[in-house]
């Protein structure tokens, strides 16, 4: 009997196990954490490594193919173009990889009726652009190949300028004929995509068919809105490669503008809208996101992203059952303007209605383009601090906040939350009160096991008049800084009110 027990054990195997073990291992494989739905899901980021390791699981054999496929695809783009709508179609009906779709990452690049609709427009722009790439590209001259395409961008951008110029054809040579040949074949085809852009935005196509891709897919409930293509660094193409690959050139010259680059700001973005009218059909279509992350935002117009109170309405309720909401405008670092006042106060609104719900656990919020400079002083800066006191969040764990804020209205989020939070105040401008006292407050709420609130970078307040090398002290070094220890509780003094000789802050004149 024991024999035939032995014989029976010997002949296990992996294989053996059940498919969902098999499915957790492998999730392990792709880089998948082991409870996704308690950890802030923009942390779960699936390598390139781990996607390669999954396609070779799948070649041991077909139980390992079988059970390991699905993880192939986690997350799907889309832009306003009918490929990549299609795309996203097939995706969604496919029956087993739509099964495990968790993210949908939306990428609002828009073509510039700008643009289309004026060649000499165009050309100045991609003239601009392509001077660019040959500028930075001097720096990485290291074979002929590279000094080639250097001499041959030069000779382009030669007679784009020629044209630009209404030099008579007469006299042209064949290169400067063919080079403007290409020019135009790139804004004839940049003018398509901008029509066929128009269609799908007016007619309301793009904002169903991604809401109805999202319900079809069960675990979609992540929405990424983003400028980047995907989660990993884009490729950027080498200039050698444009210029010895015409249809290459073309196709790099008609892409469509980013949020981040260019001179945005003379450009009337058409996707603005798509901010709001995204996760609003999402929730119409019956979905609830748990996750919803804005790298992006618009700079102007945005009074349009909430335009009526049903959608504000609608939009809360859509959000119930968000856990995590992250708002990082990452366009707005390549700003040579400040946003307005008034855009700005519209933008806090918006975030505002998604993390109004008792559901969120985790917090990110950027709105650091509000804080005061050296044109704006504090008198005519407003405060997005109002947002922590959107509710009291009983399930909240973690707040990352930058921007300007009232010390009246840090006291009062911690006097209104029910759990014990992690709070991350990064380049917060303090508009009134002293930081002293922020330390006091954050030191005076420890964190269970072992966490603690942190204060990186603070601006404004005596942090102004602070020598460099005090204020590094206190907050700069991430692994060795007095205000980690006093607000863990390690040390006793407020390292702003220690006597340090000339360098301590005095409360009563506000000098050092």
């Amino acid at each position: 009997m024991s024999s035939v027990q032995s014989q029976t054990t010997n002949s296990l195997s992996i294989v053996n196990l059940p498919s969902e073990i098999l499915r957790r291992i492998f999730g392990y494989v792709r880089g998948q954490l082991p409870s996704e739905k308690h950890i802030r899901w923009e942390v779960i980021v699936r390598s390139g490594s781990s996607l390669k390791d999954i396609k070779n699981t799948r070649l041991v054999c077909w139980r390992f193919h079988n059970e390991s496929s699905h993880l192939l695809l986690t997350t799907v783009s889309v832009s306003m173009s009918p490929t990549s709508l299609a795309r996203l179609d097939e995706i969604s009906r496919h029956p087993l990889i739509s099964q495990f779709i968790q993210t949908t990452q939306l990428v609002p690049h828009f073509f510039a009726s700008e643009l289309a609709e004026s060649f000499p427009d165009f050309l100045v722009d991609r003239i601009q652009q392509l001077r660019v790439m040959v500028i930075s590209g001097r720096s990485r001259v290291r074979a002929d190949a590279d000094s080639a395409a250097m001499t041959k961008s030069n000779r382009i951008l030669d007679s784009w300028e020629r044209l630009l110029r209404g030099v008579a054809t007469h006299s042209l040579n064949d290169e400067d004929l063919r080079n403007m040949r290409l020019i135009k074949r790139a804004h004839d085809q940049y003018r398509q995509a901008y029509l066929e852009q128009e269609r799908m935005r007016t007619d309301g196509t793009f904002v169903s068919a991604v809401a109805d891709a999202v319900a079809r897919m069960p675990r979609a409930k992540s929405l990424h809105i983003t400028d980047c293509e995907s989660f990993f660094k884009e490729r950027r193409v080498r200039l050698v490669d444009l210029m010895e690959n015409d249809d290459l050139l073309v196709r790099n010259l008609a892409r469509p503008t980013k949020w981040g680059e260019g001179p945005v700001e003379e450009y009337e973005i058409p996707q603005v809208k798509l901010l709001s009218e995204i996760p609003l059909a999402i929730g119409r279509a019956g979905v609830r996101l748990t996750a919803v992350r804005y790298d992006i935002a618009p700079t102007a117009d945005c009074s349009r992203l909430l335009e009526s109170d049903r959608d504000i309405f609608d939009l809360k309720e859509a959000m119930r059952q968000l856990t995590s909401f992250t708002f990082e405008p990452n366009n707005f670092r390549f700003l040579e303007f400040r946003v307005s006042d008034k855009n700005a106060r519209y933008l806090v609104k918006f975030v505002g209605v998604f993390i109004d719900t008792d559901s969120i656990q985790n917090m990110r919020i950027n709105t650091g383009f509000m804080c005061p400079d050296e044109e704006w002083d504090e008198e005519s800066s407003s405060s997005a601090g109002s947002l922590l006191l959107t509710r009291t969040w009983p399930q909240l764990r973690r707040v990352d906040f930058q921007g300007p804020i009232h010390i009246e209205e840090l006291q009062l989020f911690y006097v209104g939350i029910q759990t014990r939070v992690k709070v991350i105040l990064n380049k917060v401008y303090l508009l009134s009160g002293l930081w002293a006292d922020v330390l006091d407050i954050m030191h005076d709420v420890r964190l269970e096991k072992g966490g603690w609130s942190s204060v990186w970078h603070p601006l404004g307040a005596e942090c102004d008049g602070m020598a460099e090398d005090g204020k590094e002290e206190i907050f700069d070094d991430p692994y060795d800084n007095l205000s980690d220890y006093y607000i863990m509780g390690e040390m006793d003094d407020n390292p702003f009110r220690r006597v340090r000789g000339e360098d301590a802050y005095n409360d009563e004149t506000g000098e050092w």
